[in-house]
């Protein structure tokens, strides 16, 4: 059942204009969404101007669990969503039950930092 939520809010998030991706971090498949800001921008405002929130989900959920937020939040900001590996779509190291927690923040910083350095860019 909880998978049929997920594909639901996946194919919802493309609907709204998101594009999901994966990007490989640190031996795990990381997904997330990328939701550009629905508010038209002002004047000659391009749209990575326009503030950026990440929302990380809590261990033992996935990215689904903002899905009733974001037309609020999308109104000002583009928001990216990441699922923690093992967490929704992404994947763990293989051969690996789990990540430490000291692991999953070292991935997330990997992540943000990818994020940061524009490899993955929004459009």
């Amino acid at each position: 059942m909880l998978d049929l939520i997920h594909r639901l809010v996946r194919l919802d998030l493309k609907r709204q204009g998101a594009t999901l991706r994966e990007i490989p971090v640190l031996g795990t498949n990381l997904w997330y969404a990328d939701l550009p800001p629905t508010r038209p921008l002002l004047g000659r405002r391009v749209a990575l101007e326009v503030p950026t929130l990440v929302l990380i989900h809590g261990l033992g959920s996935s990215a689904v669990t903002f899905h009733p937020i974001l037309r609020f939040l999308r109104r000002d900001y583009r928001i990216i969503i990441p699922d923690l590996p093992g967490g929704g779509a992404s994947t763990l190291p293989k051969d690996r039950p789990f990540l430490r927690f000291d692991e999953l923040l070292e991935v997330m910083d990997r992540f943000l930092h990818l994020l940061a350095e524009g490899v993955h860019r929004f459009e």
